[in-house]
Formats: structure tokens, C-alpha cells, sequence
């Protein structure tokens, strides 16, 4: 995944392949644990250790306090601001499979709903930053496998779509 995250106006990509982080394309060692249940989180950037405060101001737009300063951070995946959309994996058998680990934050269809190309089936939260998984193809929703909140694993199944017309397989 890429974002473009603002902090104070200031412009960084932020891609995750797999384990590894690159900002502006040079690789960084990042581990983030949040504390507790609260909005607290420890990060341990290339071996120097961070306490961070997050609060979500609105969508995608965040209040962060590191080091006793505030600072207001907006993100947003690289392809929402392209328009490209996020297609989660789907094999032959219909099943829409989530393309990283998160949590599920919204649960946008139900079984029954049609839905359209490009339609926002569900929204994932990983690492704080939304990531709407859109459908890849006309169809209707056969099977819903999350609920809000649920956590998710790469590759698991999120919702069954049975495929309209062509496209169908």
C-alpha cells in the first residue's frame, strides 16, 4: 500500500511492502505497538524509540502529539488521490480477500446488495490509515464474512460476491 501523509503542510509517501516501510523511497525500521486500549502508541523508528498520541479529528485527518508538539496530519492511500481503485484480491470463486492485515472500520455491504464496479465494500483500518476495498465487478453479495471490527489477516475472506453478466466465473 502507499499513502501520502501531510504533516503541517509537508508532503512524505509512506509504502509498505510486506514488513518493509519506505519513506520518500528510502527504507526505514518501523515497529509501532499501541498502549493499552488508548489512542497512545510506542514507535521505534530506525532504533530510536517515540511515544505518540493519535486522535481522529475527521476522516483521514488526524492530531498527533509526538514529543510535546502538535502537529494536524492528513493521509490518504496514493490511489485515492489517483482514483485508481483498490481492488482486493478475488479468485475465480468470487471470494473478495482482504489484501492486508487491519481491522474491519466499516462494513459497507450487506448479503443481497448489488453492487458496482468500484463500489466501497468495506473499509480497513491498518496502522491508522482507511483502506476502501471496492468491488472489481458488477455482482451481488452472496456472503458477508466480517463484521465491523473484526480483526483480519491477509488473504482472508471478507465478502463473496457473486459476479453479473461477462465478468461471471
Amino acid at each position: 500500500m502507499k499513502y501520502i501523509v501531510e504533516v503541517e503542510g509537508r508532503q512524505y509517501r509512506i509504502e509498505f511492502e510486506g514488513e518493509r516501510v519506505l519513506v520518500d523511497g528510502a527504507p526505514v525500521r518501523l515497529d509501532v505497538r499501541q498502549i493499552a486500549d488508548l489512542q497512545l502508541y510506542s514507535l521505534l523508528i530506525d532504533g530510536e524509540s517515540f511515544e505518540v498520541s493519535v486522535e481522529e479529528e475527521a476522516a483521514a485527518q488526524y492530531s498527533v502529539i509526538l514529543s510535546g508538539e502538535l502537529y494536524s496530519v492528513a493521509v490518504r492511500s496514493e490511489d485515492s488521490l489517483t482514483g485508481v481503485a483498490r481492488k482486493p484480491s478475488r479468485g475465480g470463486d468470487g471470494v473478495v480477500r482482504a489484501p492486508m492485515p487491519g481491522l474491519v472500520a466499516t462494513l459497507a455491504v450487506e448479503v443481497g446488495d448489488e453492487v458496482a464496479a468500484g463500489q466501497t465494500l468495506v473499509v480497513l483500518e491498518s496502522m491508522k490509515m482507511e483502506n476502501p476495498l471496492q468491488a472489481p465487478a458488477p455482482g451481488q453479495v452472496t456472503e458477508v464474512h466480517v463484521a465491523a471490527g473484526d480483526a483480519v489477516e491477509k488473504n482472508q475472506p471478507v465478502i463473496t460476491v457473486r459476479v453479473s453478466g461477462a465478468g461471471a466465473g
